[in-house]
């Protein structure tokens, strides 16, 4: 517990010297009372959040992640930089001021709050760059998330980047890497598309399009209302009806619930039956892990076959035997082992070559020229 207070205090920038908080935290042999400080830290009743623990840098535009739904997503520099800028940017007064007032306890009167939205950030955008002139601060947030992913803001970022401000990014909960991480798919390359149901008619169409054509993993937002409609879709696409997806509901939220399906027909089946509530993001896992294992396993075979020439007689008559057995219901180990004691062959050889044969005789061949369910994007409402 005092190794954990003492690292925070070294992150909070906070004074260790005798009589100070910072020292307190670090001596204090009651967790619960010293947990209390810390949290007093973190609600800004002390003014160690204050502007002489946040050098900030005069005339820049801070882009600063706000937590999803959990506030114990909120990171430390993120609380130093929105408790130290000289106006905070946000979508919504109302909503950010409740966050405000749950992180620091109260509002600082000296600090400006600036609203933007997507219908009126060229409002915006000139006070922003007024204040940037004359030296001050700003800080940018979205309602949840981080600024500029699937939210507005990003026309305010770019005014400021033409005119030559400087932009620092703080990094921190975005939904889409959150469900991506735990969708266990390769994400190497990967596409996002955003909430496509709130996208206009023709703009949606284009986007069914271009995840028609993605064979790297994609990441999309939905909501309850299109949840099951846009599953349906997904799933009439060629190529699809083999790829997983992950469905994460509500993350980091007190109903947070992240489910894995075979795929989006399983997964719009599920969510059916069952009534959606909440904010969803899907993740489907890229075209080739579909067929990773099952490819491999072939290409090991066929390699087994071109080099079956080279093995001696003995080795071949010894894997026919231990594929017969192990067809007749014998464990694959236990038929290698015997085999491998009486003829003195390799049982790790003929235990991997047995395996692979008989997953070879068990994979349904592919008819020539199949195709999956093709949908017609543009009767997409």
């Amino acid at each position: 517990m005092r190794k954990m207070l003492g690292f925070v205090t070294g992150a909070l920038q906070l004074p260790v010297r005798n009589g100070t908080l910072g020292a307190r935290l670090c001596r204090r042999s009651d967790s619960t009372t010293a947990l209390k400080l810390l949290d007093d830290v973190l609600k800004g009743e002390q003014h160690f959040l204050a502007e002489q623990s946040f050098r900030k840098e005069p005339g820049a535009v801070y882009v600063v992640a706000t937590p999803i739904g959990n506030m114990e997503d909120f990171t430390l520099r993120g609380l130093r930089v929105l408790r130290g800028v000289d106006a905070v940017c946000m979508e919504d007064t109302v909503h950010s001021g409740i966050m405000f007032n749950r992180v620091f306890g109260k509002r600082d009167p000296s600090q400006t709050f600036i609203h933007f939205a997507h219908a009126n950030w060229a409002r915006a955008t000139p006070q922003i760059l007024r204040r940037v002139a004359r030296g001050e601060a700003i800080a940018v947030i979205a309602d949840a998330g981080t600024p500029c992913i699937s939210d507005p803001g990003w026309q305010i970022i770019d005014i400021c980047l033409q005119k030559g401000v400087k932009v620092i990014p703080i990094p921190g909960a975005t939904a889409a890497t959150a469900a991506l991480s735990v969708a266990g798919c390769s994400s190497q390359m990967y596409s996002f598309f955003g909430l496509i149901s709130n996208q206009k008619k023709k703009l949606k169409k284009r986007s069914f399009k271009l995840i028609q054509q993605c064979d790297e993993a994609i990441v999309l937002y939905e909501s309850k209302h299109r949840l099951v409609k846009t599953l349906e879709i997904l799933s009439k696409m060629r190529g699809f009806e083999n790829r997983p997806v992950t469905v994460g509901k509500e993350i980091t939220k007190m109903h947070e619930e992240i489910q894995r399906f075979e795929n989006c027909m399983e997964a719009g089946l599920h969510y059916a039956e069952r009534k959606p509530r909440g904010e969803y993001t899907l993740v489907i896992s890229p075209k080739e892990q579909a067929q990773e294992i099952q490819i491999g396993e072939l290409d090991m075979c066929e390699r087994h076959e071109e080099f079956k020439e080279d093995y001696d007689a003995e080795y071949m008559n010894a894997l026919d035997i231990c594929k017969a057995l192990v067809e007749d219901g014998c464990p694959a180990q236990t038929a290698c082992r015997v085999l491998a004691r009486f003829s003195k062959l390799n049982r790790r050889q003929l235990y991997n070559a047995t395996i692979l044969l008989n997953k070879k005789a068990r994979l349904p061949e592919e008819a020539e020229g199949q195709v999956g369910n093709v949908i017609d994007v543009d009767s997409i409402d």
